[in-house]
């Protein structure tokens, strides 16, 4: 399968079709546009599991579960401003605008990938583009784009101090987002990161991702506390923690974050915690060592977002719900000459093999069929 297939069978998912609708007077639109990214964010994750015979021979790792604190955090980023990512990033970096199909062509090593040509794994991205933050390549070890970033923090700092004026100017003061995982706080050179940026007061976000598993090693194995205690140990360095799977929740400490640091340029460390509802890597299967999945399902960020209530009551073009979306489909999977008779958001076909699909694609009714399947 080429890239672009891979991708072309995303863009012909129910998923992406269902929820292409506009706001009606119940909903912002600001709430269904972060419906639609999580949406597509999981779908990938989906796709790529549904398809892990192709997908397993390129690692990478997805956002399921930590699709909301990555979207409220990826939609307060400028083009003044830095990023560094961690490698479970791409539902951020589809915040920022990337397109499924860029972030496929990282996946399968691909020349156009706009990263880094295919030269790097999944979800590590390298980026200089108009209109979004810059991107600086990281290394592919956990934890080694604290230093980094720190460095541009305090580069941003002397250029501000000095009247040397931004690399990119825009509305608001620039800053850095370093995003991490909880157990690469651990390491030697994250706490070198914290006391720089502490000690000179650097405008550096730390967005620490807290899903508990340092791959198959849990954080009681490995840790006390967590990112929060740490940080309690580096006086000027202000932390809060938020449940990462509330999408509400996380909008509201990310812009807590923000306006601190755009207005008071001082360091801020976000300690989120996230489920885990996939695989630590591609490589990394669940099932061989953990036993809390049933907990994680439960903080399941897109059933959360359900519940509420904030991705229903809205209109689309030619009716209204999934029963409009399902029309779209229709035409775009008849255009693609997909299979009749598959129903959008009712729930996921077999695999190949004629097994039920694996437990990491879902059982909630926003989890879409994958069509290549065919019919039940």
């Amino acid at each position: 399968m080429s890239a672009l297939h891979a991708t072309d069978i995303f863009l012909k998912s129910p998923a992406y079709f269902c929820f292409m609708g506009k706001a009606g007077a119940d909903n912002s639109s600001v709430g269904i546009k972060d419906w639609k990214l999580m949406m597509r964010a999981r779908s990938i994750a989906d796709l790529c599991e549904a398809h892990a015979k192709l997908t397993s021979k390129y690692v990478h790792a997805c956002a399921n579960g930590h699709e909301a604190i990555q979207l409220a955090a990826g939609e307060l980023l400028g083009a003044q401003d830095y990023l560094y990512a961690y490698y479970r990033d791409d539902a951020l970096l589809l915040g920022l605008g990337m397109s499924p199909r860029e972030l496929m062509l990282q996946l399968f090593a691909k020349a156009d990938d706009p990263f880094s040509g295919g030269r790097t794994y999944y979800s590590h991205p390298a980026l200089k583009r108009e209109g979004m933050p810059r991107i600086p390549h990281n290394s592919s070890a956990t934890g080694m784009q604290a230093i980094p970033a720190t460095g541009a923090a305090m580069g941003l700092q002397y250029r501000e101090r000095n009247g040397l004026g931004q690399v990119v100017e825009g509305e608001h003061p620039p800053l850095v987002l370093c995003s991490i995982g909880d157990e690469a706080m651990t390491e030697g050179e994250v706490s070198e990161a914290l006391h720089m940026a502490t000690l000179k007061q650097l405008p550096i976000l730390f967005l620490v991702q807290d899903n508990e598993w340092d791959i198959s090693a849990h954080a009681s194995e490995i840790r006390f506390g967590d990112a929060t205690t740490l940080a309690g140990a580096y006086p000027g360095l202000e932390a809060k923690s938020v449940e990462g799977h509330d999408l509400k929740a996380c909008k509201e400490t990310m812009a807590w974050a923000f306006r601190t640091l755009r207005n008071e340029r001082r360091p801020v460390l976000i300690h989120a915690k996230v489920p885990l509802l996939g695989h630590h890597t591609s490589g990394v299967r669940r099932e061989w060592y953990r036993d809390d999945l049933e907990e994680h399902a439960e903080r399941d960020p897109l059933e959360h977002l359900r519940r509420q209530g904030m991705a229903v009551n809205y209109s689309v073009e030619g009716g209204s719900g999934c029963e409009a979306g399902q029309a779209r489909f229709d035409r775009g999977n008849r255009a693609a000459g997909g299979p009749k008779g598959i129903r959008c958001g009712t729930g996921l076909g077999r695999t190949r093999s004629g097994e039920p699909p694996p437990p990491c694609l879902g059982t909630h009714p926003h989890h879409h069929r994958d069509w290549t399947q065919g019919r039940r």
